[in-house]
């Protein structure tokens, strides 16, 4: 656990509620006299707190000190179309601790409309990756109805699919476009032919997963 989080750390005296408590208290068996890291996740500073005083569920730390140690993403951009939700909540932990900064969602011809992409879910399991990580900031998120409409919105973006050029090992960093299960579809691949700045393919024979490719191109990065 790198730290813990509450969105009002920073403050003089932080109230643990009943379901941090049992964690802190009973699962990792903190003692009062132990000093307790927390982020809010929304500046880059670790506060530092110690145990005032217990109470059956719940206790009040008091702050003793606070430190700015940034550990942010490392700039990752990815346009992601939309797959199987519980595959994006099974790999997101994955693409956050890679440092992957922005996903958009993107519903492209192949992705299924029955899908609905919960951002607060996703930010739930990203408080709790950052806490294991020890990451300081949140990844962002963007929802977009159609391929063509994240196309409009981009100032340049390169495209992950079956047939372009191997991807280099020293690319700098760009925003990818990764399709969904199934690729993209035949319109769709002429219309990026002509949008994109690059169309890359990885250098393996095998057939990737949509997150499989999400997971490797991040981690060309770390």
């Amino acid at each position: 656990m790198g730290f813990f989080y509450d969105k009002n750390a920073g403050i003089d005296s932080l109230k643990v509620d009943a379901q941090a408590f049992d964690y802190i208290y009973k699962v990792r068996r903190t003692s009062d006299d132990n000093l307790l890291e927390f982020r809010n996740l929304k500046d880059d500073n670790i506060y530092v707190y110690r145990t005032d005083y217990l109470e059956k569920k719940s206790a009040m730390l008091k702050l003793v000190g606070s430190e700015e140690k940034p550990t942010k993403g490392v700039g990752i951009s990815i346009g992601w179309c939309v797959v199987d939700p519980k595959i994006i909540e099974k790999t997101l932990p994955m693409l956050n601790e890679l440092g992957v900064t922005n996903i958009d969602f993107i519903y492209s011809q192949y992705s299924q409309r029955n899908f609905s992409i919960r951002t607060e879910r996703l930010e739930s399991i990203l408080i709790s990756s950052n806490q294991q990580c020890g990451r300081s900031d949140m990844m962002s998120f963007e929802i977009f109805d159609s391929l063509e409409k994240w196309v409009k919105a981009q100032n340049g973006f390169m495209v992950l699919d079956f047939g372009g050029e191997i991807l280099p090992k020293d690319i700098a960093k760009h925003k990818f476009l990764i399709g969904p299960e199934g690729g993209f579809s035949e319109e769709e691949r002429v219309a990026l032919a002509k949008q994109a700045d690059n169309i890359y393919a990885l250098d393996t024979k095998l057939v990737l997963k949509s997150e499989t490719a999400a997971v490797m191109i991040a981690g060309r990065y770390v």
